[in-house]
């Protein structure tokens, strides 16, 4: 496994090698002004709150989901994470719907996030959304 796949190997995760494995964009949202790219976000200011979704359907029974986020080295220590882990909701806390993802941006810099969806059945990653990365910038 390479090293930025190391997390899922040690949950005992799969990955699916035979071309099936798709990769797919996320879906970020935003209520407050910014400026979006296919696969990027860029506002200023800290706090804005921030939504990203699977556009895909899947039957919960079947699928689960971990989101990965990647902080910016700014971002202080202790504060980094890159760690899986299940979506959060809008107020905090773990969020019933899984494929929907909600994040405050407290730091500036550049930062990623990213999901894997898996059979839970047979631990298989069968989807990954393409780094979607925002950036932070202090406000004028």
């Amino acid at each position: 496994y390479p090293d930025y796949l190391e997390s899922l190997r040690n949950r005992g995760w799969a990955l699916q090698l035979d071309g099936s494995l798709k990769i797919v964009e996320i879906e970020g949202v935003s209520d407050a002004g910014f400026r979006k790219s296919r696969t990027r976000l860029k506002f200023f200011g800290f706090g804005e709150r921030l939504v990203f979704k699977v556009q895909k359907n899947f039957d919960r029974s079947k699928y689960g989901i971990r989101w990965q986020v990647l902080n910016s080295e700014e971002s202080g220590a202790g504060n980094r994470r890159g760690s899986l882990f299940e979506a959060k909701a809008a107020g905090g806390g773990k969020n019933s719907n899984e494929f929907i993802n909600h994040e405050t941006e407290q730091y500036s810099g550049e930062h990623w996030i990213k999901y894997y969806v898996y059979e839970k059945l047979s631990k298989r990653v069968v989807e990954i959304g393409r780094k979607f990365y925002v950036e932070v910038g202090a406000k004028d």
